[in-house]
């Protein structure tokens, strides 16, 4: 058996250097694929849409504010739930005061 036998890509397989197919690897074009459609199709329903256009435009504004406002609630909820996952993990109280300024007392990382 001599090295020569072997082609290019058997000795990169047999060395394990070969490229492995990963999931994430088709699933993201995928998605990314799919996201451009169906936009495009919202994009056509919409400008085919049996609205006038002040109705149309008024749709669309009212929706962004309607996203704005879900976004900023979410945001702030998980902001809240953050901060109260920190105060807990430093041992405060619900208000995040234990008593203490900040910098004094026991580093909650134990160094």
């Amino acid at each position: 058996m001599n090295l020569s036998d072997f082609s290019r890509d058997q000795l990169v397989h047999n060395l394990g250097l070969d490229r492995q197919v990963r999931t994430m690897d088709t699933l993201l074009p995928a998605l990314g694929i799919f996201s451009a459609g169906l936009l495009a199709g919202v994009g056509l329903g919409l400008l085919l849409a049996p609205k006038s256009g002040r109705e149309l435009r008024h749709d669309i504004s009212s929706g962004i504010h309607d996203l704005g406002e879900r976004s900023q609630t979410l945001v702030h909820d998980a902001t809240d739930r953050a901060r109260q996952r920190i105060d807990k993990l430093r041992g405060g109280g619900k208000d995040g005061d234990n008593g203490q300024d900040e910098g004094e007392g026991e580093n909650p990382y134990g160094a």
